[in-house]
């Protein structure tokens, strides 16, 4: 009867919100228990119940993004079946139109009487004989089911206690004492140390697979390090931190800098006719350019040197100027040569370049040696330009533009006929092993984005 009197009250009072979270929050507590605590990330995958009336009306996950639960209604149609009605089972339990006999009011009277549980009384044990409960509780299985007390002392508190963070990394990777070569660590997998994040997306998808590099390599205190101080970059929400910003950011590099690495590579003035002025004017340009589009992978691949790890990032582009470190060991190596056939005097990129590939990555950071990279670039393609004398112009804009070329041709295309942008190469599946770089012609310089951008920062910054 006590069963009948609950069904009674449950239709007629409905399912309450708070019913339907705690729902919610069982399923999630009996899958971290079976599978563990990290299974909870998967849930919103595997099964969102919501909460209070969006438990019927749970979400569905398509893609990146969660669209309404609109997506399994079909469309209205003028034939659409006739579903039979279906008879409530409420129907059948409900009161009759009249009570018949005494004893039928005797019975019903009895099952209008509330049941009030006492306190070791478990709902759950209803029906049972009290030996059989007896007998169970010897076993251990016959404890009582507590719901949570709002009302109970500390229950506030604790509702409002934040959760910890849970850790992004599991927690059994061993402290490596030195470098493992066989692509495991302690014994263990690689897949088994490192789980992919969303944010990691927003930083380029080579990001996850240099941090497997790091975690065999780095203990896992500097890779919990790095991972932290890479996270905390990429995910703050202002993408473009320099937008806006760029010519306070300039003022951070000191002038004796610029006009140092003017005085460094005599190759500016030689070959290039350029003053002092339009070096440095040129450099800023070409650094200020970059400064406007430094994004999330750009974030992520200089906090990775400023973590020491930059051995990790080669092949790619960091600092300021966005050079990429083994690019400055390979232009040195050619000054080195040069210095060696007695066509340079020096070599001003020496001592960047006998730096370990981690202590490059973090000078290339600073400020103050920004200049001499950029210009042991432009030295470079001064003497490349010198090469091709009937093809190209010398002149700030045709230099700054072969600091980042966005402009190819296809290697079938041996006549040169059609200039594609590097964007358009990639939608017609060329590689880089599929173009040439398209030198600074005037046809080449007018369809060139990069182009456009140099000469906006020309202008602006007085040239």
């Amino acid at each position: 009867m006590a069963r009948l009197e609950d069904l009674q009250n449950r239709e007629t009072q409905g399912i309450e919100s708070r019913n339907a979270a705690f729902l919610s929050q069982s399923v999630q507590d009996l899958f971290e228990t079976k599978f563990g605590p990290g299974i909870q990330n998967a849930l919103p995958e595997l099964l969102d119940f919501g909460a209070g009336p969006d438990l019927y009306l749970s979400a569905a996950y398509t893609d990146d993004s969660r669209s309404s639960a609109g997506v399994f209604m079909a469309d209205e149609s003028d034939n659409k079946p006739e579903v039979p009605k279906v008879q409530s089972p409420w129907d059948a339990l409900r009161r009759p139109d009249a009570i018949r006999t005494k004893e039928d009011e005797a019975i019903w009277a009895k099952m209008q009487e509330p049941h009030k549980l006492g306190k070791d009384e478990s709902a759950t044990h209803i029906g049972l004989t009290p030996e059989v409960v007896a007998d169970m509780q010897k076993k251990g299985q016959a404890s009582k089911l507590v719901f949570f007390d709002s009302a109970a002392e500390g229950a506030l508190s604790a509702l409002q206690e934040t959760a910890k963070e849970k850790p992004t990394l599991l927690a059994n990777v061993p402290e490596a004492q030195d470098v493992v070569s066989d692509m495991t660590r302690g014994g263990l997998p690689m897949p088994g140390t490192l789980l992919p994040e969303p944010w990691m997306l927003k930083a380029g998808a080579d990001l996850f697979p240099t941090f497997c590099k790091i975690a065999l390599n780095a203990t896992s205190a500097k890779f919990q390090e790095t991972f932290d101080a890479v996270k905390k970059a990429v995910v703050n929400p202002i993408e473009h931190p320099f937008r806006g910003h760029e010519e306070a950011t300039l003022a951070l590099v000191p002038q004796a800098s610029w006009s140092e690495a003017y005085k460094a590579f005599p190759d500016l003035k030689k070959i290039g006719g350029l003053s002092e002025e339009q070096s440095t004017r040129l450099m800023k340009a070409i650094v200020g350019n970059e400064l406007t589009f430094y994004g999330p992978e750009d974030k992520a691949q200089d906090a990775i040197c400023v973590a020491g790890q930059g051995r990790f990032i080669m092949g790619k582009t960091v600092g300021f100027a966005q050079i990429a470190p083994e690019g400055v060991r390979k232009v040195s190596a050619e000054f080195d040569e040069e210095v060696k056939k007695g066509s340079r005097a020096m070599n001003p990129l020496a001592k960047l370049a006998a730096l370990s590939d981690d202590e490059l990555a973090k000078a290339m950071l600073k400020p103050e040696n920004v200049p001499v990279l950029v210009a042991a670039n432009i030295a470079h393609n001064l003497k490349m330009f010198a090469n091709h004398a009937s093809e190209v112009e010398i002149n700030p804009l045709t230099l700054g533009y072969q600091f980042n070329p966005d402009c190819v041709y296809a290697k079938t295309d041996t006549k040169h006929s059609k200039i594609l942008s590097t964007k358009e190469a990639r939608k017609m599946g060329l590689g880089d092993d599929d173009t040439v770089t398209a030198l600074p012609s005037k046809n080449v310089l007018a369809k060139s984005e990069h182009a456009h951008n140099i000469e906006k920062w020309l202008k602006k910054l007085g040239g």
